[in-house]
């Protein structure tokens, strides 16, 4: 398998796990008041930090 086609696929499961995470994260949100603000955004190189600044 070449190196540009294993990346993609694991960036697009790693996109899809973020995915299943945010939704339940956002339903934890009743749990735990205010998780959804803590994540951060993508940052400018399209990387997703945990935890905003």
């Amino acid at each position: 398998m070449n190196d540009k086609l294993y990346l993609n696929l694991t960036h697009g499961i790693n996109e899809a796990w973020i995915r299943i995470g945010a939704r339940g994260i956002k339903k934890g949100d009743g749990y735990w008041p205010g998780i959804v603000r803590k994540l951060g955004p993508k940052d400018e190189t399209g990387k997703r930090p945990y935890w905003a600044k």
